[in-house]
């Protein structure tokens, strides 16, 4: 069975109309999904090598223009790139793929440019795996990892933003 990769995508620029189509398009594949019991692909995005990939198990936060899903084995980045092309859109999706695969994908409809920004190695030397399942960071224990990871990426989105 593939990995899950757990994506969490905020839509952070556009136009009303195109935003809640954008939205639409995921809430077609969820209905498509639950009546089939089959991951899905959006109608209306030409398949390709590179964003062929499915979603599954959405959950879709219209007021907060949030989108949360699993994908297999890593995020959809060219899916989501096409999708949000499509429909002139910006976004921004957190992903989570397990064995410390953390990171941020950004896309900017206007200039049709991404960036991805990844917790590598050295991110992830800043805390330690306690032998009691509790984990320290900066002195101080903590009882999971998601706030620390957190904490590291959103200081290096800002580090990097600073430096460019």
């Amino acid at each position: 069975m593939a990995n899950m990769c757990s994506n969490f995508l905020f839509i952070t620029g556009g136009e009303e109309v195109n935003k809640k189509a954008f939205i639409e398009s995921f809430k077609e594949m969820k209905r498509k999904a639950d009546e089939t019991n089959l991951y899905q692909f959006p109608v209306e995005i030409e398949l390709t090598p590179e964003n062929n990939h499915s979603l599954c198990d959405f959950d879709i936060t219209e007021e907060q223009e949030t989108i949360s899903f699993l994908s297999r084995w890593s995020c959809p980045v060219e899916l989501l790139r096409d999708l949000a092309k499509h429909y002139k859109i910006s976004f921004k999706c957190d992903y989570d793929e397990g064995a410390h695969y953390y990171g941020a994908t950004f896309y900017y409809h206007e200039t049709d440019s991404s960036k991805n920004i990844s917790l590598n190695d050295k991110d992830l030397e800043q805390y330690q795996d306690n032998d009691d399942d509790t984990y320290s960071f900066r002195g101080e224990i903590w009882e999971s990892d998601s706030e620390i990871l957190d904490i590291l990426l959103t200081e290096k989105i800002e580090k990097l933003c600073k430096d460019m």
